[in-house]
């Protein structure tokens, strides 16, 4: 099964915040929201998640790639 998150908004409500982290990656209890994301669909039998940003793309890139989740999670 396959996965599509949506994670392409620019937080606006959430500033400050976001004017420096995607909302993505905002921690909830010490984690960062995709992280929790991804470990759901993981859970769930999902095997490839793709993630869709524009907002402090780059930041969400390195998030995903120094996590190394491999062919399971591609970001466009």
């Amino acid at each position: 099964m396959k996965a599509f998150l949506l994670a392409a908004g620019l937080g606006t409500r959430l500033r400050p915040y976001t004017d420096t982290t995607p909302k993505c990656l905002l921690p909830v209890g010490g984690v960062p929201m995709l992280e929790i994301w991804l470990a759901l669909c993981r859970s769930h039998q999902i095997s490839q998640v793709l993630v869709n940003i524009h907002a402090h793309a780059n930041a969400v890139k390195s998030f995903v790639q120094a996590k190394d989740y491999g062919d399971q999670v591609i970001v466009v």
